[in-house]
């Protein structure tokens, strides 16, 4: 179609022009269009940091509770707890904080996506203040598309990497010896 145009247009120019070109909707806006990809990129990249700091947050919470209760340890071992019983509370300790932690992400980051503008529309009537100022960015409101998939894999690789960094206190609790753990003060 652009060969085309540009076939039909070029005779209708004055003698001498210079050859027309039609530039389609990319080609046009190719500066936007890679701003937004360098945008989807970025946040590809603040997403991925966020999970790994989210994890170590786990893992050391987890660490911390193995190392503060392993008389608890011990007591438990000692009257008869397998050790797999005992890994698996400190696992489903982080499997249950992986969960609600993605459960609840998902569910504010879907509802921030949705109400992006009315909210902003809200800040400017009532305090003047735009969050994201129109004139800046030359549209009517914050474009938003959420794809489900990419939700969908983001909420289970953040339940995924959880149940990672659980397993690891997880072991070394199900591990320890119950005289060494009662002994320990």
């Amino acid at each position: 179609l652009q060969r085309r145009l540009e076939q039909k247009i070029q005779p209708l120019l004055p003698a001498g022009s210079p050859n027309c070109s039609v530039l389609n909707w990319r080609e046009q806006n190719s500066v936007y269009l890679r701003a937004v990809a360098h945008e989807h990129a970025m946040m590809q990249i603040v997403l991925f940091i966020v999970m790994l700091v989210s994890a170590f947050v786990i893992y050391a919470t987890l660490h911390m509770m193995v190392t503060q209760k392993v008389k608890d340890i011990g007591i438990v071992a000692a009257v008869g707890g397998s050790p797999a019983g005992i890994g698996m509370v400190f696992f489903f300790g982080g499997t249950v904080v992986g969960v609600l932690g993605s459960a609840l992400g998902v569910v504010a980051g879907i509802l921030s996506a949705l109400w992006i503008n009315p909210v902003n529309d809200w800040f400017y009537r009532t305090w003047e203040i735009e969050l994201f100022p129109r004139e800046m960015f030359d549209l009517q409101g914050v474009p938003c598309h959420l794809e489900p998939s990419w939700v969908v894999s983001v909420a289970i690789g953040a339940v995924v990497l959880a149940i990672i960094v659980a397993l690891i206190p997880a072991r070394k609790a199900a591990r320890m010896n119950p005289v060494t753990a009662l002994s320990f003060e």
